[in-house]
């Protein structure tokens, strides 16, 4: 067992909630990908946690946020990309999240997909 002095010098750290932990830890996983891919990766997950900041939605990848990122990204990008988006984003987002593989593949998302296209 390991004894902490209550005495001893240690910084004083805040408090993270899970969501900032999870954001942090996201961007750190994306980043041990191969450099080619994790460009790519990078990219789309930030494109997602910033869709989910900007309109107050946990990051929790559930097949309703989903569905609305689909929708909201489809309007900037060709709605034939936002697959592959997806498909980015769900493998950075696994480890955290691990029913996120079965979200991105609910029946909401992909009607939802078949309506950008």
């Amino acid at each position: 067992m390991i004894h902490i002095s209550p005495t001893s010098w240690k910084p004083t750290r805040q408090l993270w909630t899970m969501e900032r932990l999870s954001h942090g830890h996201s961007i750190l996983l994306g980043m041990a990908i191969d450099q080619s891919t994790a460009s790519t990766y990078s990219f789309t997950l930030n494109l997602y946690l910033t869709f989910c900041k900007i309109h107050d939605i946990s990051v929790n990848a559930t097949p309703e946020t989903l569905s609305y990122y689909v929708a909201f990204q489809s309007s900037f990008i060709n709605p034939k990309s936002v697959d592959s988006y997806l498909s980015s984003i769900c493998n950075q987002l696994e480890p955290f999240y691990p029913h996120v593989g079965k979200n991105c593949l609910s029946a909401l998302v992909n009607c939802t997909l078949i309506g950008t296209k």
